[in-house]
């Protein structure tokens, strides 16, 4: 019970970041290709122990399989990693809505500005770039909303990677997409109001941010849907 096959095995399984069933799963399979190989060496007159030693080595550097199984089967969200994921969603909303915004609020003012007027207030432009304000939207009313296409490629890039190697695929998504909820502190408010207030239109857009994240991370774990770890890929050898 302590044999290089059953060392193996430990080693892989702390390497196995997956529900527990899957991970059962995997070990077993794993340890059917190992004995199965092991036996064939025996059977050529080597002895158990150096037999299993051999299949232990073509097997693979237990971190690599581990690394390589774990992306197959899922990599399963607790709380800690659905608060990260909501925490960088919201992150990625903001760094992304102001590097957006800014660009086209400094052109709307020197296109709209007077000969010889003062130069802008970039201070005061970048708050109005963040999503405190709406003066982001403003902005692409003004250059059109082809200028988001880019920034929202890049705000579903990290769902759609998430769900890929999730276990289950909504949770990146749901996460994300919460964060980019909560990134915009007013959304809340005027999400459902419809009597024409200012920032009514921009925070039913914002409604978008989680099933757009959803849907990314439906599309990356769809990506991987199919896929099977190939625990027999080690080289035959000896």
């Amino acid at each position: 019970m302590n044999g290089p096959i059953d060392r193996y095995l430990e080693a892989l399984g702390r390497r196995l970041a997956m529900p527990e069933a899957a991970r059962a799963a995997a070990l077993e399979e794993a340890r059917g290709h190992l004995l199965e190989r092991a036996a064939s060496y025996v059977e050529r007159g080597i002895a158990q122990g150096e037999a299993e030693r051999i299949a232990v080595a073509l097997f693979g550097d237990a971190r690599r399989v581990g690394e390589r199984l774990s992306r197959v089967f899922g990599v399963p969200w607790g709380w800690r990693r659905f608060l990260a994921g909501t925490v960088l969603g919201a992150g990625m909303a903001w760094l992304l809505w102001t590097a957006g915004s800014f660009p086209l609020l400094v052109y709307t003012f020197y296109a709209s500005a007077l000969p010889g007027s003062p130069p802008p207030d970039v201070g005061n432009l970048l708050i109005q770039s963040t999503p405190l304000t709406e003066g982001g939207f403003y902005a692409y009313l003004t250059a059109g909303w082809l200028w988001l296409l880019p920034l929202l490629a890049l705000y579903l890039t990290l769902p759609c990677w998430w769900g890929r190697r999730a276990w289950r695929w909504w949770l990146p998504g749901a996460a994300y997409g919460l964060g980019g909820w909560l990134a915009v502190f007013w959304f809340p408010f005027f999400a459902f109001r419809f009597d024409g207030s200012g920032f009514a239109a921009e925070a039913r857009l914002v409604l978008l941010a989680l099933p757009l994240a959803l849907l990314a991370s439906w599309a990356g774990w769809l990506s991987r849907r199919g896929m099977r770890p190939r625990l027999d890929a080690a080289p035959a050898g000896v």
